[in-house]
C-alpha cells in the first residue's frame, strides 16, 4: 500500500509540534461496490436494483421482426413487398407508346394520358405569338421575331471587325470585345495553357480533357458534355427538323447545319487557310485542317497509355482499343467494328 504525508499545522496557541496524516491512494474498497443480487429468471443476468431488472425484462418480451419476402423485378433492381405492386411496376418496362396525339404528334403509352394531354390543346394559349415555322409560342413579339431568325438564317447584327452575324445585339457586342487587344483572358486551362475571358467558356473547354459528360439523354441514356449537344441529340428521337433549306426544303436539326448545307447549292467556300490558301465551305473543316496539317501541338492524351493526339475525335477512336468497345456495325453481316473507316466497295 502506498502512502504520502501531508503536513498538519495546529491552531495558534497549541504546541508547535507538526503532526502528519496518512492518506491512502488505493481505490475504493470492494465492500462499497453495489451488490448485484437480483437475477433475471430467463437469462440469469444479475442487477443491483429491481428497477434495472424490470427494464431488462422488456428485452425478452419484444416481438421478433418478421422478414417479409420481397418480389424482385426481372427488368431492374427494384423489389416490392406485394406482388400486385410488382406487376404494376413491370408494366412500365413492357409498355409501348402507341397512342399519338393528332395535333402535335406526341406519343403516349396510355389512352388516358393522351386524353389528359389533348385538353392542353383546348386551353387558351398563354403565349399568343406562335412561330410560323414550328409550334413554339412566345409571350412577347420581339421574342418570336428573334426565334424566327433561327429558321430563316438571318443575322441582322454584324461584327464591325470581322463581319460575323448575330441574332441578338447583346451577343454581337460581346463578340466585338474579343477583338480588343487589351482584353484580359484571366481564365487559363491548366492542361493546355489555353486562356478564356469567362469561367463558363473555360469550364466547357475543360470537358474535352477530362472526358466528363454530365448531360444525359432520358431516352437512350447517352451522355454529352454540353447542353446544346444534348438538345440536338434529342431531335433524333423526336424526328424534329425545324430548320429547312430555302432552296430544296431539306430539314436540319440546327440552324448551322442548314446554313452549311446551303453552301452546297452555291459552291461557295468562304473559309481560307492562312498557310496554304486552301479553302473550305465550313469553318470546322478549316480548323481541323489547321490542327492536323500545319500544327504540331498534341493537346489530347489517352489516360490509359499516354499516347497524344492532335484531335479529340482521333483520341476517342484510339481509346476503344483499351475498352474493347465496338460501336460501329457492318450493315451487311452485322459484325462490330472499333473504328468507322468509311464505305468499302463490294466485288
Amino acid at each position: 500500500m502506498d502512502f504520502f504525508f501531508l503536513p498538519f499545522f495546529p491552531p495558534i496557541g497549541d504546541a508547535e509540534e507538526v503532526h502528519s496524516i496518512e492518506v491512502s491512494l488505493d481505490p475504493e474498497p470492494e465492500s462499497r461496490k453495489p451488490i448485484k443480487r437480483h437475477p433475471c429468471p430467463i437469462c440469469g443476468k444479475l442487477f443491483d436494483k429491481p428497477s434495472r431488472l424490470a427494464r431488462h425484462g422488456s428485452v425478452h418480451t419484444k416481438k421478433p421482426k418478421i422478414t417479409v419476402p420481397l418480389f424482385q423485378c426481372k427488368y431492374c433492381d427494384k423489389s416490392f413487398k406485394k406482388q400486385d405492386k410488382l406487376k404494376r411496376h413491370e408494366i412500365q418496362h413492357t409498355r409501348t407508346k402507341i397512342h399519338p396525339c393528332p395535333v402535335c404528334k406526341k406519343v403516349f403509352d396510355r389512352a388516358s394520358k393522351l386524353e389528359r394531354h389533348s385538353k392542353s390543346h383546348l386551353r387558351k394559349p398563354k403565349m399568343p405569338h406562335q412561330c410560323s415555322y414550328c409550334s413554339k409560342t412566345f409571350g412577347k413579339l420581339f421574342k418570336l421575331l428573334r426565334h424566327e431568325y433561327t429558321h430563316t438564317g438571318e443575322r441582322p447584327f454584324t461584327c464591325s471587325v470581322c463581319g460575323k452575324g448575330f441574332i441578338e445585339l447583346s451577343k454581337c457586342n460581346i463578340h466585338e470585345r474579343t477583338h480588343e487587344t487589351g482584353l484580359e483572358k484571366r481564365y487559363k486551362c491548366e492542361i493546355c495553357d489555353r486562356a478564356f475571358t469567362g469561367a463558363k467558356e473555360l469550364r466547357r473547354h475543360f470537358y474535352c480533357h477530362t472526358g466528363e459528360k454530365p448531360h444525359k439523354c432520358s431516352e437512350c441514356e447517352k451522355c454529352f458534355s454540353r447542353t446544346d449537344e444534348l438538345k440536338k441529340h434529342r431531335m433524333i428521337h423526336t424526328g424534329e427538323r425545324p430548320y429547312a433549306c430555302t432552296i430544296c426544303n431539306k430539314g436540319f436539326r440546327t440552324c448551322r447545319e442548314s446554313k452549311q448545307h446551303r453552301l452546297t447549292h452555291s459552291g461557295e467556300k468562304p473559309h481560307a487557310c492562312s498557310v496554304c490558301d486552301k479553302t473550305f465551305s465550313q469553318l470546322s473543316n478549316l480548323r481541323t485542317h489547321l490542327k492536323t496539317v500545319h500544327s504540331e501541338n498534341r493537346l489530347y492524351s489517352c489516360n490509359e497509355c499516354g499516347s497524344t493526339f492532335k484531335q479529340h475525335s482521333i483520341m476517342k477512336d484510339h481509346q476503344v482499343i483499351h475498352t474493347g468497345e465496338k460501336p460501329y456495325a457492318c450493315l451487311i453481316c452485322g459484325d462490330g467494328l472499333m473504328v468507322l473507316t468509311g464505305p468499302v466497295g463490294l466485288s
